[in-house]
């Protein structure tokens, strides 16, 4: 039998999308007491009423959302959503990668495989934002239909490429 010794006593340091998701449920669980323990420290009502709890999930979140952008530097854009469902609620964060760099060829990930897209970024007044639009390249020429392109797909510019 074959094991893996490394610095963090010969455990593999990789784990599963469903460990992370609960390795970060008890971080915002641990993050949202310790914020709701300081606002009543503040103000001491116990319990909490609805809208103290509400403050102290967004001002948690915001707090997350500036490590995230801290720690991930290619991360500029992390957003939030809170989502309310008969379970309760939950907070979605999104950090979203920007290797965009302008107008250009660039490898993009799509289910699993890497694709060349040649992408160019439009305003769209209907989501108020800046999208990316990808046309796959066929012998050497992009080709219709365009996709969207989420930024957080797209792998690396690829440098010199004429389009």
């Amino acid at each position: 039998m074959q094991t893996d010794h490394n610095s963090n006593g010969g455990r593999d340091a990789s784990f599963s999308r469903r460990e992370f998701f609960q390795i970060a449920e008890r971080s915002t669980a641990a993050a949202l007491l310790a914020t709701a323990t300081a606002a009543t420290a503040e103000n001491p009502q116990l319990p909490l009423t609805e809208g103290q709890l509400s403050e102290a999930i967004e001002a948690c979140i915001e707090q997350i959302k500036t490590l995230l952008a801290l720690l991930r530097a290619d991360c500029p854009t992390v957003r939030s959503h809170r989502i309310m469902n008969a379970a309760g609620s939950a907070v979605l964060i999104i950090a979203e990668r920007n290797v965009f760099d302008g107008e250009g060829l660039y490898e993009v990930a799509v289910n699993g495989q890497t694709v060349i897209f040649s992408i160019r970024s439009w305003w769209s007044e209907q989501e108020q934002q800046q999208q990316l639009w990808g046309a796959r390249i066929w012998d050497g020429r992009p080709t219709g239909p365009r996709d969207l392109i989420a930024p957080a797909a797209i792998l690396r510019k690829i440098e010199g490429a004429a389009t």
